[in-house]
């Protein structure tokens, strides 16, 4: 019996450690846009960043000056106040009279069959312009030449969709606590080709167009949180996850 739970235990403290030594392999390998050199204004496509809020007041403010901070040429926010019971509308207002690039739409009611975010988030697509859409939360801030370096390494790389994973402020011994255990899973999950999530970039044509006409409420509802990936390899879309960090 000694020798059966050493051996057990021994092939498990095997396993813990050919994960460890995958997951840095994997992260190593990952592309950083601090790496990545910016796109030039000629070569910059149109790019329109959809971004839900609902409750969103107190974070917002700071979040959403940083969307319309880019040092980008031709890009445009479209924000969605999904039925807000606190100020988020009106700070969206308030941004929008003075940044002609900031699109709001408030939204009073959810359709059946809906989730809130991915009807909202789909209602903004509806409006957008941009030849690539970026998909984003109202709490996440953007460094000012994201956009420029993501754009550059998506054309470089010739992919149609790319995750980002943000760098996330943690305060207290419990956050920082359970947050590193969940973000460890998405490391491990990544070694599969799994998509991390945090901010989305889609090439227009792929991720709402070819095939997808017609597609759009279930790609949304069921799709937007762990399958969006596997639609995109589906439709023969290039793709990978990437890891880097948003806040400036």
């Amino acid at each position: 019996m000694h020798y059966f739970w050493t051996g057990l235990l021994g092939l498990v403290a095997l396993t813990w450690v050919i994960t460890s030594v995958r997951a840095v392999r994997g992260m190593s390998s990952l592309p950083r846009l601090s790496h990545v050199t910016p796109t030039p204004d000629d070569d910059c496509p149109t790019v329109s960043i959809l971004v839900a809020a609902r409750d969103e007041a107190e974070k917002l403010p700071a979040a959403l000056a940083t969307l319309l901070a880019q040092n980008y040429p031709r890009y445009e926010v479209i924000a969605v106040n999904d039925r807000s019971n606190d100020p988020t509308g009106q700070i969206l207002d308030e941004f929008a009279r003075t940044h002609k690039n900031l699109k709001v739409i408030h939204l009073t009611e959810l359709p059946p069959g809906w989730l809130g975010k991915p009807h909202a988030l789909t209602t903004a697509f509806k409006q957008a312009t941009g030849d690539w859409l970026v998909f984003t939360d109202a709490d996440v801030h953007f460094a000012p030449d994201v956009l420029r370096r993501t754009v550059a390494l998506v054309q470089e790389r010739h992919w149609d969709h790319l995750t980002a994973m943000a760098f996330i402020e943690l305060k207290g011994f419990w956050e920082k606590t359970v947050v590193t255990f969940f973000a460890l899973g998405f490391i491990l999950a990544a070694l599969d080709d799994v998509d991390l999530l945090g901010c989305e970039i889609h090439h227009r044509p792929i991720a709402f167009g070819k095939g997808l006409h017609g597609q759009q409420h279930a790609a949304h509802v069921r799709m937007h949180d762990d399958r969006v990936g596997g639609l995109f390899r589906s439709l023969g879309a290039g793709q990978r996850t990437h890891l880097q960090a948003l806040a400036g």
